[in-house]
């Protein structure tokens, strides 16, 4: 049985998940942990019949996903310049920057290019501090090889993400979970839907539901914050669900986990 992480302090926290959780009966417990693997199935059989299985089933294999130095400079790039801006923006212009940038296939080429490269991908990207860590990024590759960043980041990937220019403890935290480390990252969306459920960070209700259905964190992570993006009263849309009739884990206990199946 999963051990649910709860808030403290929370305001008028939902049913679903609330501080008495602790002093419920089993049967009480599985009920709610039940509508907790509920919601979350309900949210992802949503997004799929929207049409995103595809971007799903990516984040479901990230974690196994090879990570080469282009895949790392690529997913660094994106984090950096999405640092408060919108996806559909960012999308318009990474193929753009990633030209600017040789196709991300070695940070020593682009280390030896650097004035070319920032030139060109500041056209693509007028922002010189986000465009210059992007650059950081590649020399830090560049100077300490492949190979011992791809080590570093095996030991503790969100601290040493953090050493890098434009990568706080969010932005860190998004890049970690893109390359597939068991990260849950605390944007905005994320932080209100953890609030409403009950949970005192994005990481512990991720973590709660990952145990509950056998899911990777990322991919918890991607389903909530994927359906923040689409529907704009999604916290007000979370919390009605809760009040629906008990009995509604049952209609999705046969549903399966994955999108492809």
């Amino acid at each position: 049985m999963a051990n649910l992480t709860l808030a403290t302090g929370a305001a008028d926290p939902l049913p679903l998940v609330n501080r008495g959780l602790d002093g419920q009966t089993s049967s009480d417990r599985l009920g709610t942990e039940r509508r907790l693997a509920a919601l979350y199935l309900d949210l992802k059989s949503e997004l799929v019949r929207r049409g995103f299985a595809r971007e799903i089933d990516d984040q479901h294999d990230a974690p196994s996903a090879l990570l080469t130095e282009s895949r790392f400079l690529r997913e660094a790039a994106w984090a950096i310049v999405s640092g408060g801006m919108s996806e559909r923006t960012v999308r318009s212009h990474f193929g753009e920057l990633s030209e600017a940038f040789l196709n991300w296939v070695s940070a020593s080429d682009i280390v030896i290019n650097e004035a070319r490269c920032r030139c060109l991908a500041l056209r693509a990207w007028n922002h010189p501090g986000k465009i210059d860590a992007v650059i950081g990024v590649c020399r830090f590759v560049a100077d300490r090889g492949f190979l011992a960043v791809a080590h570093e980041l095996s030991r503790d990937p969100v601290a040493t993400l953090m050493n890098l220019d434009y990568l706080g403890p969010a932005t860190a935290r998004h890049l970690a979970k893109n390359l597939g480390c068991p990260v849950a990252k605390p944007d905005r969306h994320l932080r209100r839907i953890s609030a409403a459920l009950g949970f005192d960070s994005p990481q512990a209700l991720c973590d709660a539901i990952a145990r509950l259905l056998d899911e990777p964190v990322g991919v918890v992570d991607l389903v909530f914050w994927r359906y923040a993006t689409t529907r704009k009263a999604y916290v007000s849309e979370i919390r009605d669900w809760t009040t629906l009739a008990p009995g509604i884990y049952e209609r999705c206990s046969s549903r399966s986990w994955k999108s492809r199946a």
